[in-house]
């Protein structure tokens, strides 16, 4: 008797084995499968990690190459600005001041730790330093010197948004010192006086800007010389008013003996205005000095203010 099946009993195998395979995966005309597997929606996982998670990682690096492409952009544009500020042509100068003033004031309102330029001393330098270029190259020309007087008025009130007094105040001592030309009834000549003036005029009103931040960090400006080159503007009868008033509004602004002594030597002083910015600092310093200041300026209010309403009565 042979061990192998004969072939009528693996013809019958075969025959049941393909019944099975028909019974449980039925096949179409085409040879697939009737019945397909069910088709599910994809999970919010799946999602994430297909789409959402790489449009974050793309739009992050776009973010970065963006602000570093800005950031880049910016400090390109302000070393153009400020080599076009120094050009001898008013017609480049011109546009690139107002170019700076536009980006000092977006950086001056950024927060503290997006800030680019007011904190930057290099930057600050570089601006002290026209200012410093432009007040030893006037031109004789009238139209020229008033183009770079313009400028000064300019930069000087631009170093005042700085915040690194240590590196501009110089530039703005220089500018307190200007030659000022000889009153005049000349109208142009008279103009260009005015216009320097107003040069000095903005220098100290920077220097008072700098000083009040400087104490409202609790960082008051340390500077004998400066204290005495405002003392003397102040109490120099021969100075415009209002050079005098500003120069003891900026006085006040600085700590120490000498500005308390020099300000109650301004509380004599013949301009009332003069002597109201003293006692106001006087004030702010402690002290009572210049009560007398307060009590004689509502006094000569109220007369004044009588007199107007006395008319009015009487028409009544």
């Amino acid at each position: 008797m042979s061990d192998h099946p004969d072939d009528s009993s693996l013809q019958k195998d075969n025959a049941s084995h393909s019944m099975n395979q028909e019974e449980t995966s039925p096949l179409s005309s085409d040879g697939l499968p009737e019945e397909l597997p069910p088709i599910e929606p994809p999970s919010a996982g799946f999602i994430m990690q297909l789409f959402v998670v790489p449009a974050i990682i793309v739009a992050a690096i776009i973010g970065m190459w963006a602000l570093f492409g800005k950031m880049t952009a910016e400090e390109e544009n302000l070393t153009q600005v400020l080599v076009e500020i120094k050009s001898n042509n008013a017609l480049r100068r011109g546009p690139s001041m107002h170019k700076l003033a536009q980006l000092m004031q977006v950086d001056a309102h950024r927060k503290p730790e997006e800030k680019q330029y007011v904190n930057n001393s290099v930057v600050a330098k570089q601006t002290a330093n026209l200012l410093i270029h432009w007040l030893q190259n006037v031109p004789a020309k009238e139209k020229e010197k008033k183009e770079v007087l313009e400028a000064q008025v300019f930069l000087t009130r631009t170093l005042s948004m700085f915040e690194t007094p240590d590196v501009v105040l110089p530039a703005l001592q220089k500018a307190m010192h200007i030659p000022v030309e000889p009153k005049s009834g000349d109208r142009k000549e008279q103009a260009m006086r005015d216009l320097q003036q107003t040069v000095r005029k903005s220098a100290i009103a920077s220097i008072a800007l700098l000083a009040d931040r400087a104490n409202q960090r609790k960082e008051p400006l340390e500077n004998s010389a400066l204290v005495l080159e405002l003392s003397d503007i102040a109490l120099n009868h021969d100075e415009e008013t209002a050079i005098r008033q500003v120069a003891t509004y900026a006085l006040g602004l600085f700590p120490g003996d000498v500005a308390e002594q020099k300000l109650k030597a301004l509380l004599k002083t013949a301009d009332q205005m003069t002597r109201l910015n003293a006692a106001i600092a006087l004030s702010r310093k402690g002290s009572t000095a210049g009560y007398h200041v307060f009590t004689n300026v509502l006094t000569e209010t109220t007369k004044r203010l009588n007199k107007k309403e006395a008319p009015n009565e009487e028409q009544n």
